[in-house]
């Protein structure tokens, strides 16, 4: 996608990005090698997801219907789906472990190469560009939320964001309206919906403020062309957020947040002072005992670099220049809502601000404030650089190898015999109190200036570089080797298990790869079951592997009906029941006197009385079982009802012998229709017509978006346009 933005056509630009990808790799070496396994949500809530979808598209079926979670769920409402990435990559292969991995990967090239090329759009040296990228992409952000897909999207996209709505407004032409649309899509469908709010918010407001500024020069013309593009790009988005409209219009019915998060939900996970110390220690964040940092450990983490970091604190001189003085007001404003629980920042937008109470974890914000911090230490650099002289840079280093030695002396050499044992790193890093994370980041930064001194007296004594090309490069290798260690030090905290990948997909590959339940007698299981059981680190949503129906899962919604379903007295009898079945019984919802794990049983919604049914010579035989439709043959010897235990969701139609039938909403929340005596052919179909030409319209849209975007890139090169690399 990055060849789209810009025309590489010189050794430096070449260089910086293989410099780029090469630390990347090493710093996520277990990922980028295959040998681990991610960790956590990526692996409980993202993969499974990933996997069916990409069976029910190989299968040449619409992914509509989860028949195995939570007695079913609607797919289409999940906006991952329809991430460009996954939508395309599930038509073309199956999803595993493998191609997670990469994707993953991919997504941290695509953040250093985006705020490379972001930055040298707004004329910072390349060389400068290219430390920061680094800085970016290693920073405590990816590391830490590692787990988190949707996160990691956002932070890969936003700076491609903000690069394409600038070239938008500033050079109002199609290409760069087809590019923004494209990036937009990505990053509004692949990531966290709060994220998108946010960027949102801040396009209109710089939109404003640029509109403001072109009439007050009355360059209506620019105002005009400008106005047309972004209205086609409402359009255009709004054509191919379809699939979202549609799906959030009935998924807000029922969900059990779909009238928002409370406030105390809203503030959850937010940032306290002492996290801030993670600028400088990134590695405290491994010691989780007790609760200690009152936060999830992937939250907090904020390390940018340690040079990095003296850069932003020295913009301070330059607080006179426009661009660094809006830079530190954006990073206090983000600083001040991410500390939810701290300041009353982040209160006052959940009231008064739209859609900010629609979602939690106000540390999200960091993303922002570290995003700031990292442009102003690009910026204040670009200032002084060329003023920066050997022996300016020789007592920096020395000096952050002094004060690293003492804190390595005093924290890590006293404890060493006592409380460290020589194990494996993985097993030692859960191990270590908060003075030896202290202390061995010390460590890092002391052998990281060592490394750098020598390196530079080498190029000094033997090279024909002037001393700022000595300066800029051994700015390069500090900021690449102490950030690729800091990654690697924090990799089995929040990036990695200890899991050889290619053991657990060896096994992922035995399991079925239908679509449908095959066995409608089968009981429904709990995702903990044994029988679900797989490789560590899988553990939750195992049945989307087994292809078996379960009563929970693990997922960022619930149903109001499954969750009034599951405090009722008869969850713990009824939650096992088959997935077709004739009931014995016909209870009241009111009733409490009958044992309904011995009696198989329907309560409708509607006060009907017990009635009892003849099962002697009733039979249920599966014909067809796909992710979206269940056909069956009944046979009864009275009139009576048959019982579908999947989720009664609006899309879902029932057919008795191919005639259209009212659907009974029963046990709670899921679905019965009547039939006959004799023998009848019963048919639920789940084909919410909304959703299935609201997904062909996002296809074909994004088809042509994408070819339209590659195409442009061709035309490109016959017009005069200004190089962003």
């Amino acid at each position: 996608m990055l060849f789209m933005f810009a025309r590489i056509n010189n050794n430096t630009t070449i260089r910086h990005i293989a410099v780029i990808v090469i630390l990347a790799i090493a710093a996520y070496w277990n990922i980028a090698s295959c040998r681990f396994t991610l960790k956590n949500d990526i692996l409980d809530a993202n993969f499974p997801n990933q996997v069916l979808q990409s069976h029910i598209e190989q299968s040449g079926e619409i992914p509509l219907w989860d028949q195995f979670s939570y007695f079913g769920s609607a797919m289409h409402s999940k906006i991952l789906m329809y991430y460009p990435v996954r939508f395309i990559s599930s038509k073309l292969m199956g999803y595993s472990l493998y191609a997670l991995n990469i994707e993953f990967m991919l997504h941290i090239l695509l953040a250093g190469i985006g705020m490379y090329v972001l930055l040298k759009r707004f004329r910072i040296h390349p060389n400068i560009a290219c430390i920061f990228g680094i800085a970016y992409m290693l920073s405590g952000f990816f590391s830490g939320n590692a787990q988190h897909m949707w996160w990691v999207v956002s932070g890969a996209f936003l700076p491609l964001v903000i690069l394409t709505y600038y070239n938008l407004l500033h050079e109002p032409r199609l290409h760069n309206a087809a590019l923004f649309t494209l990036v937009w899509i990505c990053f509004v469908l692949g990531g966290y919906p709060a994220f998108t709010i946010v960027m949102l918010y801040a396009m209109i407001i710089y939109c404003a403020m640029y509109y403001i500024q072109q009439y007050k020069q009355k360059q209506y013309a620019i105002i005009q062309n400008t106005l047309l593009l972004q209205i086609g790009i409402g359009v255009v988005c709004i054509v191919m957020l379809l699939p979202l409209l549609v799906s959030y219009s009935d998924m807000v019915q029922h969900i059990t947040r779909g009238d928002g998060v409370t406030l105390s939900q809203a503030l959850w996970d937010s940032l306290l002072p002492q996290h801030f110390i993670t600028f400088l220690f990134p590695l405290l964040t491994a010691y989780t005992t007790n609760n200690f940092w009152h936060i999830d450990p992937s939250m907090m983490n904020m390390y940018i670099g340690v040079l990095p970091l003296l850069l932003v604190f020295a913009s301070v001189r330059f607080y006179k220049h426009t661009g660094i003085l809006v830079l530190w007001v954006l990073a206090l404003l983000f600083m001040s809502i991410s500390m939810g629980t701290v300041l009353p920042v982040r209160e006052f937008l959940y009231h008064y601000i739209p859609l900010f109470d629609t979602f939690r974890f106000p540390a999200l914000f960091r993303l922002f404030f570290m995003f700031c911090l990292i442009c102003l230490g690009a910026f204040t650099l670009q200032q002084i650089y060329k003023k920066i002289t050997l022996k300016h840079m020789y007592l920096l280093l020395i000096g952050i190898a002094i004060c690293s030695s003492v804190i390595a002396l005093y924290f890590v050499i006293p404890y060493y015999n006592n409380h460290i044992e020589l194990t494996p790193w993985h097993t030692m890093v859960e191990s270590l109190y908060k003075k030896h994370s202290i202390g061995i980041h010390g460590l890092v930064l002391v052998v990281t200036s060592i490394v750098v001194l020598v390196y530079m007296r080498i190029m000094q004594l033997y090279s024909r570089l002037n001393s700022t090309h000595i300066v800029l490069s051994s700015m390069y290798m500090f900021v690449g080797i102490e950030m690729v260690i800091s990654v690697l030090l924090i990799s089995p905290v929040t990036i990695h298990n200890h899991r050889d990948l290619h053991a657990v997909q060896t096994f992922l590959d035995t399991l079925p790869t239908h679509t449908g339940v095959t066995n409608i007698a089968e009981p429904a299981y709990s995702q903990y079951s044994k029988q679900l059981a797989l490789p560590s680190p899988l553990w939750r949503n195992n049945q989307l592997f087994h292809k078996k129906r379960t009563y929970d899962g693990y997922t960022s919604f619930v149903y109001r009906e499954i969750e009034t379903f599951e405090q009722s007295n008869i969850f713990d009898s009824v939650k096992k029941y088959p997935l077709m079945y004739i009931p014995q019984r016909v209870y009241k919802t009111q009733d409490t006197m009958y044992d309904y794990s011995e009696t198989i049983a329907l309560i409708p919604a509607s006060k009907e009385t017990v009635q009892k049914f003849e099962q002697s010579n009733s039979a249920i035989t599966l014909e067809t079982s796909k992710s979206n439709e269940i056909i069956c043959t009944i046979s009864v010897p009275q009139a009576s009802y048959v019982v579908c235990m999947q989720y009664n969701y609006p899309g879902w139609k029932a057919y008795v012998n191919g005639v259209e039938t009212n659907i009974v909403s029963a046990n709670y929340c899921c679905m019965a229709v009547s039939v006959p005596r004799g023998v009848s052919q019963v048919q639920f179909i789940y084909a919410p017509r909304k959703a299935i030409v609201a997904y062909y319209v996002y296809e074909w849209a994004l088809y042509i978006l994408i070819g339209g975007c590659v195409l442009l890139m061709f035309v490109r090169k016959n017009t005069k346009i200004q190089e962003i690399v």
